[in-house]
């Protein structure tokens, strides 16, 4: 049998491998004859070696790299390259100066004129920061003096206001501390006086229930034996709205003192109760009389204005106009005491001179017009010019008396 000319690598060499899962047949035996080319030109290094272009190598020494004749050669062009630009930039700058140089001294013998007045713009530029840092000089010291007087000031000032501060702190507390103890001392007068109060009001009520039991036993002792008021008894008018009446104690047993229970008797006028008289008189006869002033409910003692009649211009051109209008009184017998009280009463804040004529007896009852502004407020005044007596004419159901009729001279611009 011919010897084949195989490749062996050993064991874990993949054609091994393949020998092994059965591909290393007769038909591809030629095909793995021989190992397949190399992936790199070159040659990998060994376990020990390193490769030419690491620098570091993971296992072994690093070893120094040669220098490169060719980079050594550029290095030093670079480094040759610079110190020449190095030597023209100083070559040129000294040869500017020297120009520069030259070209002053040429101006100078040239120009001597130019220089001369260049020495003198020198001197008079020289001159004027001298005088300007005189100037600033000045002015910094004032500057100085300026915020110093300022600071002084402000320091004044503020130890004034802080003097005042503290002054009016001291006076304010002061009134505070009067203040203070003044209300106290309100406070206990006050507290005082609401004790005072509470303990007037507790005996108040006492004497109040105390004054209200004796009334009503003293009411039933009245009832018990009969004493009371006789028929009232009215007078003439004193004032606007105001009648007098008196009335006689009557069923006064011997032994009680008729004064005594007048003074404490009460009495109704007009659906009031009026608790006591205003004085009681004891008559020569013996009677008793209880006296009153009602000043409410007085119908008789309350006359009104009637409704005015125009009675035409006073005269040609005189811009007054006549009104009389006609006051009425109910009962006969007090219409000269209703006029008399009228006297007295102001509708618009004059005294009206008032006149009655009687009327009906029970339509004056149901008159409660008083004596105000109102009253006369169609005709703008309140004063009668004159008074007329007059005479009621007869008619059904009225009575003939005489009575005054008010005659009023009202301005009017249609008299004109």
């Amino acid at each position: 049998m011919p010897r084949r000319d195989t490749y062996n690598h050993g064991v874990n060499h993949p054609s091994s491998r393949i020998s092994q899962h059965g591909y290393n047949n007769r038909n591809n035996a030629q095909c793995y004859a021989s190992p397949p080319p190399s992936y790199r030109t070159s040659t990998m290094p060994t376990y020990n070696q390193t490769a030419p272009f690491d620098t570091t190598p993971l296992i072994g020494q690093v070893k120094k790299r040669p220098i490169d004749p060719i980079t050594m050669l550029h290095f030093k062009y670079r480094v040759l390259i610079i110190l020449g630009s190095i030597m023209v930039f100083s070559l040129m700058w000294r040869t500017l100066r020297e120009n520069t140089s030259l070209n002053s001294r040429l101006t100078e013998a040239l120009h001597p004129e130019a220089i001369k007045l260049r020495d003198e713009l020198w001197k008079q530029e020289e001159t004027e920061h001298k005088l300007d840092v005189v100037r600033w000089r000045k002015e910094d010291l004032q500057l100085h003096k300026d915020r110093e007087q300022a600071r002084l000031k402000w320091d004044e000032k503020e130890h004034a206001l802080e003097v005042r501060y503290n002054r009016s702190k001291i006076e304010w507390s002061k009134k505070e501390a009067a203040l203070r103890s003044e209300h106290e001392r309100q406070k206990s007068v006050w507290e005082k006086e609401f004790e005072r109060y509470l303990r007037d009001k507790q005996n108040w009520e006492i004497e109040r229930r105390e004054a209200e039991e004796e009334r009503q036993r003293q009411e039933k002792l009245r009832r018990w034996l009969g004493i009371g008021w006789d028929t009232p008894f009215g007078h003439a008018c004193t004032s606007y709205g105001t009648r007098p009446y008196n009335a006689r104690l009557v069923n006064v047993p011997s032994y009680m003192d008729p004064v005594q229970v007048c003074a404490e008797m009460p009495i109704q006028f007009h659906g009031r109760t009026i608790d006591k008289p205003v004085w009681c008189e004891r008559l020569q006869n013996g009677e008793v009389h209880g006296h009153w002033m009602v000043d409410f409910e007085e119908v008789l003692c309350q006359p009104y204005w009637n409704t005015p009649e125009d009675k035409g211009c006073v005269g040609y051109k005189s811009g007054l106009r006549v009104s009389n209008i006609l006051r009425i009184q109910a009962l006969t017998d007090v219409w000269l005491d209703a006029a008399r009280i009228a006297l007295s009463c102001s509708p618009l804040g004059m005294v009206s001179r008032i006149t009655f004529l009687d009327v009906r007896l029970n339509s004056a009852r149901h008159q409660r017009t008083g004596c105000d502004p109102e009253s006369l407020r169609g005709l703008g005044t309140s004063d009668p010019v004159t008074l007329k007596s007059v005479l009621a004419e007869s008619r059904p159901g009225y009575s003939l008396q005489k009575g005054m009729v008010g005659i009023f001279d009202v301005k009017d611009s249609n008299c004109r």
